[in-house]
């Protein structure tokens, strides 16, 4: 599979990357392109394979990027306890039929390294994997969301047993993120942190409206881990101390919902047309554009609650780049992101009261508000695509010599 003998100048690695679990542009998805787009810049030769069954957004960023893909499978969900049999072989012959392909285009493509952006599409692609590594294949692991179980044996046997024996590296996007893969038996020396950059993403309005000093701004998921109806609850508060505060959400409303979730978005877009909340609260979608919308806004909230673990929170980077504070919760990889009182407010705990607190604490002074927003924008060095683009060009032997 892959070419053993060099001579002469040292070949461009060849990197087949492992995208059949990305149906739509995520923070993961994201990152991901990101990392392909610097390791193609130092000449590096890609090849993407992408799911069958709903790819559209994922090829579209493919093509941008002017890269190759081919079709995988990827329709089972894999479970730790499938309801049936049924479900059991389906599984089964997910994992088989994926490494068939997977060495099918590697028997053309000849890949030196394997990137995978999350460890399903390792387990998913397992058999042709450990293929691939026989014949000197790379196998390099981005984690982004941090493996937190409350200390399952299972998954800890699983990462220790199933993952790790077949992956050379593993690249965290968080010291959080790191910290979790560590209690997973991984020793340290095979992990490394790389921050996130800002990712790119298309430019709609060029020209911003004007920015509004009482506008808040969320944008992520819409489900009950990322505290959205937590930050309902904190505007209603600084309603009753006098705040004049709108409130914009961009983020999912319509479409699939996990069934754990049926009910939560309607719940909060009644809550929203209630007399505390009514006229305050807009929803504004999934938007391409988030920067335009965050440069119009005042401050940036994040009020994940613990059990989201954030393994990162690009939001609050993208809020620096347009130049505005962020109010964060204490959840997972947060707290590394923000400076207190400086570039925004860390909370102390997941309340609606402390959130209440970080939003007053810039919005009632409008000169610490901006300062907070130039000391944001300065911060974003610490989250530079170049710093990004070269620690990721070193791991896959793109570094200049």
């Amino acid at each position: 599979m892959v070419k053993m003998i060099n001579k002469g100048k040292k070949p461009k690695p060849r990197v087949l990357v492992c995208c059949g679990d990305m149906v739509f542009k995520g923070g993961l998805e994201r990152m991901t392109f990101e990392v392909m787009r610097a390791l193609k810049e130092k000449g590096a030769i890609i090849h993407c394979i992408v799911n069958s069954w709903e790819n559209h957004v994922i090829i579209e960023s493919i093509n941008e990027l002017g890269l190759p893909y081919s079709l995988g499978y990827n329709k089972a969900e894999l479970t730790r306890r499938p309801r049936n049999i049924l479900i059991a072989m389906h599984m089964f012959f997910d994992v088989i039929i994926n490494s068939i392909l997977l060495l099918l285009v590697s028997l053309k493509f000849r890949p030196t390294h394997i990137l995978i952006p999350e460890y399903i599409s390792l387990l998913r692609n397992m058999p042709g994997i450990i293929i691939l590594r026989i014949f000197k294949a790379r196998i390099v692991v981005r984690i982004a969301n941090p493996p937190v179980y409350g200390g399952s044996k299972f998954y800890t046997k699983l990462w220790q047993f199933m993952v790790n024996p077949f992956v050379d590296r593993y690249l965290s996007n968080s010291e959080y993120t790191k910290n979790a893969v560590l209690k997973m038996g991984i020793k340290e020396d095979k992990v490394k942190r790389i921050y996130n950059c800002v990712p790119k993403r298309k430019s709609i309005v060029l020209t911003p409206a004007k920015k509004d000093f009482n506008k808040i701004i969320f944008v992520g998921q819409i489900i009950p881990e990322k505290g959205l109806d937590l930050l309902f609850d904190a505007v209603i508060l600084l309603k009753e101390q006098g705040l004049n505060v709108t409130l914009d959400i961009i983020g999912q409303m319509e479409g699939w919902v996990s069934p754990s979730y049926v009910g939560y978005r309607e719940d909060l877009l009644k809550r929203a047309a209630e007399p505390y909340l009514k006229d305050i609260v807009r929803f504004l979608g999934w938007q391409e554009d988030v920067q335009s919308f965050l440069m119009q806004s005042a401050i940036h909230c994040c009020p994940s609650r613990y059990e989201q673990h954030e393994g990162f929170g690009i939001v609050c980077i993208e809020a620096k780049n347009a130049g505005i504070p962020s109010v964060v919760t204490p959840s997972g990889a947060l707290p590394e992101l923000i400076s207190h009182k400086q570039d925004g407010w860390l909370c102390i705990d997941f309340s609606a009261s402390e959130i209440a607190n970080g939003l007053k604490y810039f919005l009632e002074d409008k000169e610490r508000l901006i300062e907070a927003g130039r000391q944001a924008k300065l911060s974003l060095s610490r989250f530079s695509y170049e710093k990004f683009a070269e620690e990721h060009q070193r791991e896959f032997e793109l570094e200049d010599k």
